[in-house]
């Protein structure tokens, strides 16, 4: 099981897109509820028990973590991908070179 979850992780950004993806469906559906809350609080005057818009707040905060984490982590991933080719060091020379200009 822990292969399986390694190979699934380390050689694709799909874990990434997918988490991302359900920070917004997540946020969007935290928004709506909040968004009846207020409709039927304001049309209506019933006020909703405590439990809806708490629920209703927490989806939505939530979703809005997920989403971030996910646009981050996709940030880390491409940084990653751009830095797989180059070299772990510099050569001493050629910093030398560089720096006074030889």
């Amino acid at each position: 099981m822990l292969h399986y979850a390694n190979m699934i992780t380390s050689f694709s950004q799909l874990p990434l897109k997918i988490a991302s993806f359900l920070g917004l469906l997540t946020m969007i559906f935290g928004l709506g509820l909040f968004l009846f809350v207020l409709v039927v609080y304001l049309i209506h005057g019933i006020p909703v028990p405590g439990f809806t818009f708490v629920a209703a707040s927490v989806t939505l905060f939530s979703g809005i973590q997920l989403l971030i984490l996910g646009i981050m982590g996709e940030y880390l991933a491409r940084m990653h991908q751009s830095l797989i080719g180059m070299p772990a060091f510099v050569v001493r020379e050629k910093v030398q070179a560089i720096i006074f200009k030889k």
